[in-house]
């Protein structure tokens, strides 16, 4: 009873009174902190090093004061220090995808369809005030993803490994058209893959898709026109990362992320740990307020993003960001840095003419730009990539352009912007 009656809560804090929602957080942080520094040596001994304390959390912003922990915390611990079993939930051990670096064990509180990973994964949907039991039992969705899932049917829901598609994708949308999915979520890369199949196999009827979920990639904004414009659905972009799972969602005005406030504490913070205001670009930090077998408090996603000042036109509260990518993700060029945003900005002038790119390095004097094409392509406006690119990359460094009709992708299923050869 008292987890239904949470649920109920939960479903609809974006439109209860922003002073709920911080005192929920700060009750939820200090029940946390307190389970934390009782039952797991890592965050004992490190607060204790920074004579700081679970008696300390007196408001939101002293979380400001703890200190700011990473993946290396965790790698370079015992797994005993950072495992607090007290408090019993069911739990399984999973790893990331290691696109970030290297795969990092996790402890994972949800299984892939329990409730609370349903209601995340499709809030966007309570927000449209569709009846949760449409959500949860009728409404047919299919989830396209890791290469290393096996097939699932759960009520509605079917579960397709990325491989079958990729093997067969003649087959997967043959079978599309027969379920008439709602929604259909996957990475953009794949979405992307899944609207240039529909065209390939235009002889069949229309998929019947009214939403695309995108997430565990950076959807850029002519992968966004391109499934929309092909498919004929809206696109829903998605927050998240293997460890904590969905941490924010787009509402439908498609400009920013609304945190889930009831399980997640996000900050934007500099260098040093101290939060930026809103409009300055920082560090993420996240803490779940949820998992009490493997903590994350104050912890550093690897993103860079920053939140927007003011309400949203669609009237939920709690805080609501953008996403700017991997703080690390540039290509080491002679003597210079070139971010990936850097790359997005110059592609982002052609929309139509791409519907996808990945720029891999060859040496320190060579780069491959791989370009899937999109109707709009001709020659003016590849001399003109050609010239913009050159010019990003400097003179130096020698730019060869291929046009593919599949981009590389990292052993679980991921495309990467920028890559190494």
């Amino acid at each position: 009873m008292f987890q239904n009656l949470r649920l109920e809560i939960w479903k609809n804090i974006h439109s209860l009174p922003l002073g709920f929602i911080r005192f929920w957080q700060l009750r939820a942080l200090q029940s946390l902190a307190r389970h934390a520094y009782l039952h797991t040596g890592l965050y004992h001994d490190l607060w204790d090093k920074n004579g700081i304390g679970p008696s300390q959390l007196k408001h939101l912003s002293d979380l400001q004061r703890f200190p700011v922990i990473n993946k290396k915390t965790f790698l370079n611990a015992p797994v005993e220090s950072y495992i607090g079993l007290i408090k019993q939930q069911f739990y399984i051990w999973r790893y990331t995808s290691g696109t970030g670096g290297q795969p990092f064990p996790f402890t994972s509180i949800n299984g892939i369809h329990s409730p609370y990973a349903n209601f995340l994964r499709y809030r966007f949907l309570y927000w449209e005030r569709i009846p949760p039991s449409i959500i949860q039992k009728k409404m047919p969705m299919v989830r396209i993803s890791s290469a290393e899932i096996k097939r699932i049917t759960y009520q509605a829901n079917i579960d397709i490994p990325l491989t079958e598609f990729l093997t067969n994708p003649k087959k997967i949308i043959k079978e599309l058209v027969h379920l008439q999915p709602i929604v259909i979520e996957s990475y953009p890369s794949v979405l992307v893959e899944i609207a240039q199949a529909a065209i390939e196999f235009s002889q069949f009827q229309k998929l019947g898709i009214q939403y695309a979920i995108s997430y565990g990639e950076n959807l850029k904004s002519w992968q966004r026109k391109f499934i929309e414009d092909t498919l004929e659905c809206e696109v829903i972009d998605r927050y998240g990362i293997a460890e904590t799972g969905v941490i924010a969602t787009e509402c439908r005005y498609h400009d920013s992320f609304h945190l889930n406030t009831e399980s997640f504490i996000l900050e934007i913070v500099d260098t040093n740990g101290a939060s930026l205001p809103s409009g300055k670009t920082g560090r993420i930090i996240i803490t779940d307020l949820r998992n009490y077998v493997m903590p994350f408090i104050r912890y550093d996603i690897g993103d860079q993003g920053r939140f927007l000042p003011g309400h949203c036109p669609c009237g939920l509260e709690g805080e609501r960001f953008v996403v700017n990518g991997r703080e690390g993700e540039f290509l080491a060029l002679g003597s210079a840095k070139v971010h990936h945003l850097e790359f997005d900005k110059v592609m982002d002038s052609f929309s139509g003419a791409i519907i996808q790119y990945q720029v891999a390095k060859i040496d320190e004097h060579a780069v491959t730009l791989f370009i899937i094409c999109g109707p709009a392509m001709t020659e003016f406006i590849l001399n003109h990539i050609r010239e913009k690119m050159q010019a990003l990359i400097g003179t130096d460094c020698r730019l060869n352009i291929e046009f593919v009709t599949k981009i590389k992708r990292a052993p679980r299923g991921k495309c990467q912007t920028l890559i190494s050869t």
